[in-house]
C-alpha cells in the first residue's frame, strides 16, 4: 500500500472508532453479577455428611455400656454359663494382652492426661474454622 492509501485508511478508521458509542454496563450488573456468584457458590457448596451418624453413635456406646455393666455385675454373683462367658471373654482379652516393660515417668503420665483432651480440643476448634472457611456445611439425619 502507498502512503495515501494508509493515510486514507487510517482516517476512516479512526472516524468509525469515534462514531461508534462506548458499551456501559446496565445499572445493575453488579447486583446481577453478585447473585449469580452466589447462586454458583450455593449450588457448589460442599455438604458433610458423618460416616457414622448420631444414632449410630448411640448403639454403639450403649452397646459397649451394657456389656461393661453385664460383666460388672456378673462379677458379684457368677453363675457356670455366667463364668463360661466371662471365661471367653477372658480368653479373647488375653491373646490381646501386650506386657511391656517400659516403666513412663509419672509426669509423663501426667503430662499425656492432660495433652490429649487439649489436642482433641484443638481438632475440634479447627475443624469448625476450616468448615467456616470452605463453606461445608453439615446436613441433619
Amino acid at each position: 500500500m502507498s502512503g495515501q492509501e494508509d493515510k486514507q485508511l487510517d482516517d476512516f478508521l479512526r472516524k468509525v472508532i469515534k462514531e461508534v458509542p462506548l458499551k456501559t454496563p446496565t445499572e445493575n450488573f453488579t447486583e446481577q453479577l453478585l447473585q449469580k456468584i452466589a447462586v454458583e457458590k450455593q449450588q457448589s457448596s460442599i455438604s458433610y455428611t458423618p460416616i457414622i451418624s448420631t444414632k449410630g453413635w448411640i448403639f454403639i456406646f450403649s452397646t459397649i455400656l451394657l456389656i461393661v455393666s453385664y460383666l460388672y455385675k456378673s462379677n458379684a454373683s457368677t453363675t457356670s454359663e455366667q463364668n463360661q462367658i466371662l471365661a471367653i471373654f477372658n480368653n479373647i482379652l488375653s491373646a490381646f494382652d501386650f506386657t511391656f516393660s517400659i516403666n513412663f515417668p509419672e509426669t509423663f503420665s501426667y503430662a499425656i492426661v492432660l495433652l490429649i483432651p487439649l489436642l482433641l480440643i484443638q481438632i475440634t476448634l479447627l475443624k469448625k474454622h476450616f468448615n467456616k472457611q470452605y463453606g461445608v456445611k453439615k446436613t441433619a439425619h
